[in-house]
């Protein structure tokens, strides 16, 4: 099974994109909170469908966890920091704190 880097910037602190796992389309929304210094994100289907809401982005952790429903992909969402175990922040989101998707879940 494969890792893909999702692509993710901090040209914007606000922002959104699609992102195709294990075949299906979602829609991904992230926004970084300056009060907690933190980064969250959501996931809709591709019809807007709110499917998981409100998710911190927390290094090296497993993001979808706790996602049980049927419309969770398959594999598991990680933020890797191969320098740190600190979290993303504004400016290292994208850079030294990559988002990928592990398509057999080994992260979980």
């Amino acid at each position: 099974m494969a890792v893909l880097e999702i692509p993710t910037t901090i040209e914007s602190s606000n922002y959104d994109f699609t992102v195709e796992l294990d075949s299906v389309v979602y829609t991904v929304s992230m926004w970084y909170n300056t009060r907690h210094a933190r980064w969250y994100f959501s996931i809709s289907d591709i019809d807007g469908n709110p499917l998981r809401q409100g998710l911190t982005m927390v290094c090296n952790w497993a993001l979808l966890l706790t996602w049980i429903q049927q419309s969770r992909p398959d594999g598991e969402l990680v933020c890797a920091n191969p320098e740190n175990d600190d979290d993303p922040d504004r400016d290292t989101l994208g850079t030294s704190a990559v988002l990928c998707y592990d398509e057999g879940g080994a992260f979980g």
